[in-house]
């Protein structure tokens, strides 16, 4: 049966005076519902930011942290509008080609440009995706969602794969051979962009392109891959690593939290990384082969996500902050906890966790969506 997770309820209030400042088929269909009453963060437009250069002649890394936190400025109101669009817990949230995002909570829920519905998890699948944090939903090239993680069964990883096909099946053929001997959970991630990367704990990652796949040596553990313009990043038992071409190149390990990263981000160049660590409330950068600690003015940093080195956003339980290329501030209008963040650009955000989700559009997303 198919419960209505839309928001009803109005909520609405405004903020003003602003201040400066990562081939497939045809959509699967969906009932198009009525229209929700959301609630809305209204906030105006503000002073643009004098950009910040990385630079690209970095030395070779090395470890060693500045003892000099930056300052944090005062809070920001961003120039997107941010609309309730799902009451549900949000535990994976995931972007596919516009107009495609899928979120996992209890049940599984997909927007495509119909509008929302619920892909109803039951029997193994509720069992195996319902309740593990370290299984996330993912959309394939396809434009149909995948569960994919890892549950503990008997003490031991066993691999979580699903496919929606008008329900959720089992899909080891897509596997291939991830899906035979050792039995070990998986970890990766997949969807449109270059390139594809899924792993299997202790054996294997199998990285796919458009122009071909190859094989190469998995991580320390069970690790978490995300995907910064067009770069494979990695945090698993030995730090941070990048995918370069066919094996992971590693940071050295953060000054403080080194085995407690929570959330990351790299710029397109790939010379800026952020590093979150909620449980000491700090992020750490790298840049210039070395690691400085900054000053977060939200309580327990988690998830990080950007569009550019002057557009970065980190969610955690004390709200949504956002860097733009000077210092971070917080985010007005966004408070209480969340966990998940992402984007397809400076004018389209999705902020998730306990209460929901949220929808952040500027002036030119608003023209395009569904």
């Amino acid at each position: 049966m198919i419960r209505s997770p839309l928001s009803t309820n109005a909520i609405a209030f405004s903020v003003s005076l602003p201040i400066a400042a990562c081939g497939g088929a045809a959509p699967l269909p969906a009932d198009p519902g009525p229209a929700p009453a959301r609630s809305t963060v209204s906030v105006a437009a503000p002073i643009a930011a004098a950009p910040v250069h990385a630079d690209a002649s970095a030395p070779t890394p090395v470890a060693s942290a500045s003892n000099t936190a930056l300052a944090v400025p005062e809070s920001w109101e961003p120039p997107l509008k941010f609309e309730q669009v799902l009451r549900v817990p949000v535990r994976s949230l995931t972007l596919g080609r516009a107009p495609f995002v899928a979120v996992l909570s209890d049940s599984a829920w997909m927007r495509d440009a119909r509008g929302w519905k619920e892909l109803e998890l039951t029997g193994a699948a509720r069992q195996e995706a319902g309740g593990s944090a370290n299984v996330g939903i993912y959309f394939g090239r396809d434009d149909r969602p995948r569960l994919m993680g890892s549950v503990l069964d008997d003490g031991r990883g066993k691999p979580v794969y699903w496919r929606w096909k008008g329900s959720w099946e089992r899909d080891r053929k897509e596997l291939g051979r991830l899906a035979g001997n050792p039995i070990e959970g998986l970890y990766g991630v997949i969807g449109d962009d270059d390139p594809e990367v899924v792993c299997k704990v202790g054996d294997v990652c199998i990285v796919k392109r458009r122009t071909g796949w190859r094989t190469i040596a998995p991580g320390q553990g069970l690790g978490r891959i995300h995907l910064c313009h067009g770069d494979a990043w990695m945090i698993d038992g030995g730090g941070v690593a990048r995918l370069d071409g066919d094996k992971w190149t590693r940071l050295p390990p953060i000054p403080e939290g080194a085995g407690k990263e929570t959330g990351w981000w790299a710029d397109p160049q790939g010379t800026t990384v952020r590093v979150s660590v909620a449980s000491l409330g700090v992020i750490h950068r790298y840049r210039d082969g070395r690691w400085e600690k900054e000053s977060c003015p939200i309580a327990e940093p988690g998830a990080m996500w950007g569009s550019s080195a002057q557009d970065v956003w980190v969610v955690g339980k004390g709200g949504v902050a956002h860097f733009d290329g000077q210092g971070w501030r917080k985010v007005k209008g966004l408070e209480g906890g969340y966990a998940h963040v992402t984007g397809r650009g400076p004018q389209e955000v999705w902020i998730g966790g306990d209460r929901g989700l949220w929808e952040g559009k500027g002036a030119s997303a608003s023209q395009h969506q569904p």
